[in-house]
């Protein structure tokens, strides 16, 4: 199981306002609110405690809905220290969760990660024990004792900027944090990488966080929090003549659901979807995108603004072997419009210049026209075929293959290059 442990104790004294930050809006809804979403939208997350200062306890359950945080387990009151309100936390947490739980320590006040992160991190924990979620630094960094003078510059590919969440089996480092509360004199930890490696003689595994995860400590940090927000809402994967293809969110359930519940559009599944396999279909595409940085991306067209399909680069798992695939689902009303044809095209050269791939497959029914005839044009060819359970019923696909260098001769014939944001 992997939970989180959210601290949202700090006065934010930074900010040079009389409330504390994680209370400050962030577009339209506050710093918390933010972050909270993140691990409740996270499919890998199975619950969460949020550490919060003792006079704002109150003002923070005020803050968060009765509906719609389901995945929060208790709020437990802070300590004087950052340390000692991670301590709390994970006293909280050991009462309900099993010692080799795996726990995400996380700053109420970087509302920017992403799901990605999260999982990254987990994963990273359940491996190697503990992680360190990292980005390599942009700037060049030097060392001075004395703020006159540098006593070192490392190497810029030596360093790398901390973020968080931090990644542990929940009893490790509730011990560490046990060993260092025993301490008469303990010497300054300004994280729980810190705390551990200085309790435990082991230094956490770096994973790879997100450049946008910021900290919001300042009004200017605020600023820039509310520009990557509108970055994020207005800038795609990918562009082609007539869409723009997102990253799904829990948020577009509602809007993909006629898309997914349609019988003839889900051929495929032999089924249309419920509201419930709807939820679970976006979780299982927030959980790709995590474990592999890519999934189905929604189809937005550029006239209307409407979500009119989903189509992407996929994971496809042939004999338990992962390939690349394609992937499309077109809302019925714009069949025939050459919507899948030109989708898969940006997804296919998308795989081969982005994602490296050395070749791109497509499992199709044998029944399917219209998708055989979408590969075939996109120069992919059929290669073998093979049986698909789903639901206990055996479904025989065919695979449509297309390797590197014929996908570079296609390219040079006909000229195409994906348009991108």
């Amino acid at each position: 199981m992997v939970y989180g442990l959210i601290l949202a104790g700090g006065i934010g004294s930074r900010m040079g306002g009389e409330r504390p930050k994680q209370f400050l809006p962030l577009g339209e809804k506050p710093v918390l609110l933010h972050t909270l979403e993140v691990f409740e939208d996270c499919p890998l997350v199975d619950g969460y405690y949020l550490v919060c200062h003792p006079e704002h306890l109150e003002e923070t359950r005020a803050l968060i809905p009765a509906e719609g945080y389901p995945k929060l387990r208790r709020m437990v009151p802070g300590g004087a220290t950052r340390q000692a309100s991670c301590h709390r936390g994970l006293a909280a947490m050991l009462e309900e969760c099993d010692s080799q739980d795996v726990v995400l320590v996380h700053d109420a006040a970087r509302p920017l990660v992403t799901g990605e992160t999260l999982i990254r991190c987990a994963r990273t924990a359940e491996t190697c024990g503990a992680a360190n979620t990292v980005y390599p630094s942009e700037n060049t960094m030097l060392l001075s004792q004395d703020g006159l003078y540098a006593q070192q510059q490392p190497p810029r590919k030596d360093c790398y900027t901390v973020q968080t969440p931090q990644g542990f089996r929940l009893g490790e480092l509730f011990e560490a944090h046990e060993a260092y509360a025993a301490q008469d004199a303990p010497s300054e930890v300004t994280d729980d990488c810190g705390l551990y490696a200085a309790m435990t003689g082991h230094q956490p595994r770096l994973c790879l966080g997100n450049k946008e995860n910021i900290k919001i400590t300042t009004p200017l940090d605020l600023a820039l929090g509310q520009a990557i927000l509108q970055h994020r809402k207005h800038t795609p994967v990918l562009t082609t003549a007539r869409m723009r293809l997102f990253r799904l969110t829990m948020e577009d359930v509602e809007a993909v659901k006629p898309i997914l519940s349609d019988e003839r559009t889900m051929y495929a599944w032999e089924h249309g979807f419920s509201h419930q396999e709807v939820v679970a279909f976006i979780k299982e595409c927030l959980l790709r995108y995590g474990n592999h940085g890519y999934a189905y991306l929604k189809a937005v067209e550029k006239s209307t603004g409407e979500i009119i399909g989903l189509i992407g680069p996929l994971v496809e798992t042939i004999h338990g072997e992962d390939h690349v695939g394609l992937g499309y689902i077109l809302r019925r009303d714009r069949w025939g419009m050459g919507y899948a044809a030109e989708g898969a095209r940006a997804c296919l050269d998308y795989a081969f210049t982005t994602l490296h791939a050395e070749e791109v497959i497509a499992e199709i029914r044998p029944e399917n026209t219209a998708s055989r005839r979408v590969s075939e044009a996109l120069g992919l060819r059929e290669a073998d075929s093979f049986i698909k359970r789903y639901k206990g019923k055996e479904m025989l696909h065919l695979i449509y293959t297309i390797s590197r260098k014929d996908w570079e001769k296609e390219r040079d014939f006909h000229g195409e290059i994906p348009m991108r944001p």
